[in-house]
């Protein structure tokens, strides 16, 4: 399913992890927004830690399975920088996680990547997170 946008109109906002099992929208393509496009993305099967590049987490759906616990690192500002010809400080994307596994996966910072919010998704939620660069790096904030 995909969203267009009419006028003023925006997509409808899932906030923060919410319960798959009374989710009505499990995932959606995102539209252009503010000049940046958002894709589906890609299934991450890990039983092991990991460290996202930037193809995975630019405006993308990553839809973990496994049973482990796990860790998603993000990009360091520089592989993010390198990736996104042109980043100028407010250039944004959004990065949703689907954790469709049976272990919690957590977020982790990396250098000049902050993270704010909730890092943990527990088994069976999603999180979107809005990634902004800024005047010292990158900022992650969960929604």
């Amino acid at each position: 399913m995909s969203f267009e946008i009419i006028g003023n109109a925006q997509p409808p906002r899932i906030p923060g992890s919410i319960n798959l099992a009374s989710a009505t929208v499990l995932k959606s393509n995102l539209d252009t927004v503010y000049g940046n496009v958002f894709n589906e993305g890609t299934v991450v099967a890990t039983e092991v830690s990991v460290l996202l590049t930037p193809n995975q987490v630019i405006g993308q759906t990553i839809t973990r399975t496994g049973t482990a616990a796990v860790n998603f690192t993000l990009p360091t500002g520089d592989d993010l920088d390198a990736a996104v010809t042109k980043s100028a400080e407010g250039w944004t994307f959004k990065l949703s996680v689907l954790n469709t596994g049976a272990g919690i996966v957590t977020l982790v910072a990396n250098t000049d990547v902050t993270l704010t919010g909730t890092a943990a998704i527990a088994a069976g939620a999603l999180t979107q997170l809005l990634v902004i660069k800024v005047a010292s790096g990158w900022s992650a904030m969960v929604l």
